[in-house]
């Protein structure tokens, strides 16, 4: 009885584990940033910094999270972007504008479509791009700006 019930229970087991596709093995999901420091902003003034990044191996690039440390209260206009130089594509891309004070305007926004990722290969570095223009009349500093990359690795590369 009990040889009888262990048959029947591997039988089921090897029909459930047919009847079920398999799975496939999830990527690990890795977080860098790009960091770019404070900088002063003149009146009128703009300022541009660029950052680079370079990965160990060949990634997909999944997604991004921006931040930009403005003060409150002033008048700006900036980008941050995301893109790689040698093939001339550009991957992320947030704009603000802010022409009153406390009031931001979200004004485009550029992101992959989901479900996508693009392929970044060893030796071909992604840069971050950050403008920003002081539309007020007296200077600011801009707090550090930072971007997390969200990436995984490209297997069979």
């Amino acid at each position: 009885m009990i040889l009888a019930g262990g048959a029947l229970l591997l039988l089921a087991v090897a029909i459930v584990r047919v009847a079920v596709p398999d799975r496939s093995r999830l990527r690990p999901l890795s977080v860098e940033a790009f960091e770019v420091h404070s900088a002063e902003v003149a009146a009128g003034a703009t300022v541009v910094r660029e950052v680079e990044w370079s990965p160990a191996a060949d990634v997909y690039v999944m997604g991004w999270n921006p931040w930009i440390g403005l003060p409150p209260g002033v008048s700006f206009d900036n980008d941050l972007m995301i893109y790689q130089a040698d093939t001339n594509t550009t991957l992320f891309v947030m704009g603000q504008r802010g022409s009153t004070p406390g009031v931001v305007d979200t004004w485009r926004e550029v992101d992959l479509p989901a479900g996508t990722g693009y392929l970044v290969r060893r030796g071909h570095p992604l840069k971050l791009r950050y403008r920003v223009t002081n539309a007020g009349t007296a200077p600011f500093e801009v707090r550090g700006v930072t971007a997390l990359l969200y990436f995984v690795p490209a297997e069979g590369n």
